[in-house]
């Protein structure tokens, strides 16, 4: 059994941490969506807040993705 690099373990634990950081984004949206309509807002508040939640998401993951493949692109140069 081959022991894992360090690096890949890195790599994978930035990769799990990111998906994280996404699923946050969009429960955030959810929970302040449901706040705001437990106030009184309209209901058109709960998709608008799930939709910034999202858009939050997308761009946090593609730069988080970003500058995964980026330390794994230095990685190979390295070797």
């Amino acid at each position: 059994m081959k022991i894992p690099n360090v690096r890949d373990i890195i790599v994978f634990s930035r990769i799990v941490g990111a998906a994280l950081l996404v699923c946050g984004y969009l429960l955030g949206g959810l929970f302040i969506g449901r706040c705001f309509l437990a106030r009184g807002y309209p209901q058109w508040t709960l998709p608008l807040c799930l939709i910034a939640g999202l858009i939050g998401a997308l761009l946090s993951g593609v730069y988080e993705l970003k500058s995964i493949l980026a330390m794994i692109r230095r990685d190979r140069q390295n070797r």
